[in-house]
């Protein structure tokens, strides 16, 4: 899928295209559909946030290239934001809805092959924040990573979760990680990134 949002004043307008159409095709309209809607122009923005990965080849590049373009063409800068942080950013938001305390968010993408990419975040003030490093690996290998092994938690402790499209794969995770709460249908977006890029931006 591919998603854009923008984010002006206290309005945010997104745009999602989920069809097997190419990006590169409706990518360029998508932002100037929601550019129009907020009556503003590139000029008028602070700067550009953009998935760095990890995720298709394919869409990153399509995606960084118009960034990059947008951006130079109007001197503002550019952050990049973690797609797995997008996905831990709603995969919190989804469990607060769903008035589950979850204070730590396994995020995790399908990486094909067998493989998933994942990593371990925290909730700062709202905000997914990385523990350790992002990986790509065997759904297997999770135990050798340094995620939390839920079999030795206490209960207090267990307000751990995982989400996203890793857990195409839940049978092959370390039994410890298979009862946890989990979602899969948790996916990074546009409007994931607005408030992870505004704190980098430090707007």
């Amino acid at each position: 899928h591919c998603s854009v949002a923008l984010q002006f004043g206290a309005k945010t307008v997104t745009r999602l295209d989920a069809s097997a159409l190419s990006h590169s095709r409706s990518l360029l309209s998508m932002i100037d559909d929601i550019l129009k809607e907020a009556n503003v122009s590139l000029a008028d923005l602070d700067g550009i946030a953009v998935t760095r990965g990890p995720g298709s080849f394919t869409g990153l590049r399509i995606g960084i290239a118009v960034a990059q373009g947008l951006a130079f063409g109007h001197q503002l800068p550019i952050v990049p934001v973690s797609s797995l942080a997008a996905v831990a950013y709603n995969a919190f938001v989804y469990w607060q809805a769903q008035a589950v305390e979850v204070n730590t968010v396994l995020a995790t993408m399908d990486a094909r092959m067998g493989e998933i990419y994942c990593g371990c975040y925290d909730v700062q003030n709202a905000l997914p924040v990385l523990t350790g490093a992002e990986h790509v690996l065997k759904p297997e290998q999770l135990s050798q990573v340094g995620w939390p092994d839920a079999d030795c938690l206490s209960e207090a402790d267990k307000k751990i979760a995982i989400a996203g499209g890793g857990l195409h794969y839940l049978a092959q995770y370390p039994a410890s990680l298979r009862n946890l709460p989990s979602q899969l249908a948790i996916l990074p977006d546009a409007a994931a990134l607005l408030p992870l890029a505004m704190r980098d931006f430090n707007l």
